[in-house]
């Protein structure tokens, strides 16, 4: 698949999320919990109840920083669970369309990982061929999602994005974009929508050394992006034998 001539090596630095409606967002979570909480006091009974918490940024953009990651941090998913977070069923992965729908179909992954079923079946019936950057971020902001980003290569963004379960969107390879699905000390492992059968086809996730793929990444100009949606639960991975 393609993306548009030259915006593939994005040198722009900084990254943003979307935090739209925060205060309707806010009122609307206050009083579910307000209910809760009277619904299991009434039943003789007090528990606690996880949430993950909004945070107000000026002029909607967060800065990527440690402080705001661990602000929307995922605590569903422990730390280490599993080197692949985004661990994407076949049912789920979107394959390039119209030969040149990469950054889409990695987009559309993303939202089906993360429970948005409608706006993928939406995105995937009403964009096809090459995309770049500042576009996709406009399209993504004209949808009213809930999305994430890094300009300038920033591997932080992309720990972040997989400890939290979350997975991404990345431009990587000569003119395409894939899906990030893990990342652990050694490797990064991607999906790749021109083979979303690899995984079973070969027996293990299309993998790069981390170094290798760091200077890869940014090579391509490190653009990376992911919705702000809740992920699946981890699958269980017992340790021993």
């Amino acid at each position: 698949c393609a993306v548009d001539s030259g915006c593939s090596l994005v040198a722009w630095r900084g990254g943003g999320v979307k935090n739209d409606n925060l205060w309707l967002e806010l009122v609307m979570v206050i009083s579910a919990l307000l209910v809760g909480i009277c619904l299991i006091m009434s039943a003789g009974g007090v528990a606690s109840v996880p949430i993950e918490p909004e945070i107000e940024c000026p002029d909607g953009q967060c800065p990527l920083d440690a402080q705001w990651l661990e602000s929307i941090r995922s605590d569903s998913r422990p730390v280490g669970a599993t080197a692949v977070a985004m661990d994407i069923p076949p049912s789920l992965r979107t394959e390039n369309w119209g030969g040149g729908s990469c950054v889409h179909a990695s987009t559309v992954s993303l939202l089906r990982w993360q429970g948005q079923h409608e706006m993928a079946d939406w995105w995937r019936a009403n964009y096809i061929g090459g995309e770049y950057s500042d576009r996709l971020i406009k399209r993504m902001e004209a949808a009213n999602l809930r999305y994430a980003y890094t300009l300038d290569g920033d591997m932080r963004f992309l720990e972040w994005c997989v400890r939290t379960g979350r997975g991404a969107g990345l431009f990587y390879k000569p003119n395409h974009a894939i899906n990030l699905v893990g990342l652990d000390a050694e490797y990064a492992y991607l999906l790749d929508n021109n083979d979303v059968s690899r995984p079973e086809r070969t027996g293990e996730w299309e993998r790069v050394p981390r170094s290798e793929f760091e200077r890869r990444w940014r090579g391509y100009g490190g653009f990376g992006w992911t919705l702000v949606y809740q992920p699946p639960a981890p699958i269980p991975h017992l340790s021993g034998k």
